[in-house]
C-alpha cells in the first residue's frame, strides 16, 4: 500500500520528488493520510488477554494484528473498494488545486499540509474559496495565500465568519480583510473565544485603546 501512496505522489498530479516523499510519510502530519490509504494495524487483544495465552516455555507471544476495518468487517474486498475510492477522491483534490485554484507546484502543498489531500472539493475547498473571495481576496491572489498557509484550504466557513465577525467589532474595517488575512492568513483559522478575546484583554490590559488600528 506504501508503494501505491509513492507513485501517487510523484505522478504527474502532484510531481513531488522522490527524495521528499519518504521525509514526508514519515511526519507525524501524515498519519490521518497513512491511516486512509494505508491503514496500519492495531492491537485487538487486551493486555490481561496477551498474558494469559503467553507461552508456559517463557518465548514471547506474538500476538495477531488486524486492522480495525478488518476487525469490524472482515472484508478485504471492501477495505480494497474503499481505499480504491479515496485515491479516486485524493486525484480529484490534486486536480482541483493544480486546474481550479491554479497553484503551481500542488506538491510543495501537499508536503506542508499532507491532509489537502483528503479533503473535499465540493464541500470543504470551495466554499473556503468562495469565502475569501468575499473578503476581498482576488481568485489569483488565492493561490499565493493557499500556498503561504495550505491548513486554510479545511477552514470552516462558519469560524472564518466568526474572525471576521469580531475584527469588524473591533472597528476593523471590512474593505482591509483582504489585506490581514494575504499577511495574516492563519489568523481566519483562529478560535474567537479561546484565541483572540483573551489577546485583545490582554493588549487592553497593557493600555492599548485602539485594537482595530493595532490589527492592522
Amino acid at each position: 500500500m506504501i508503494f501505491r501512496l509513492v507513485a501517487f505522489l510523484s505522478s504527474d498530479y502532484i510531481q513531488m520528488p522522490l527524495e521528499n516523499i519518504g521525509p514526508l510519510i514519515r511526519r507525524m502530519e501524515s498519519q490521518k493520510l497513512l491511516d486512509a490509504v494505508a491503514p496500519i494495524s492495531y492491537s485487538l487483544v487486551s493486555p490481561s488477554l496477551l498474558k494469559a495465552q503467553q507461552p508456559s516455555n517463557g518465548t514471547e507471544f506474538v500476538s495477531p494484528s488486524l486492522t480495525l476495518d478488518s476487525f469490524l468487517t472482515n472484508d478485504k474486498a471492501r477495505r480494497s473498494k474503499i481505499i480504491d475510492e479515496t485515491y479516486k477522491n485524493m486525484t480529484l483534490t490534486a486536480t482541483f488545486l493544480a486546474k481550479e485554484i491554479g497553484i503551481s507546484d500542488v506538491g510543495k502543498v501537499i508536503s506542508s499540509y499532507p491532509s489537502a489531500l483528503l479533503l473535499d472539493t465540493d464541500t470543504q475547498i470551495r466554499p473556503c474559496l468562495e469565502f475569501l473571495i468575499s473578503i476581498g481576496i482576488d481568485s489569483d491572489e488565492i493561490p499565493r495565500v493557499i500556498e503561504s498557509f495550505p491548513s486554510l484550504l479545511a477552514a470552516n466557513v462558519t469560524n472564518m465568519e466568526m474572525v471576521t465577525q469580531y475584527l469588524t467589532s473591533l472597528e476593523v474595517s471590512p474593505d482591509i480583510f483582504g489585506n490581514i488575512v494575504r499577511a495574516f492568513p492563519s489568523i481566519l483559522t483562529l478560535s474567537v473565544e479561546e484565541k483572540m478575546i483573551p489577546v485583545v484583554d490582554f493588549l487592553r490590559q497593557i493600555g492599548v485603546t485602539n485594537i482595530g488600528r493595532f490589527v492592522t
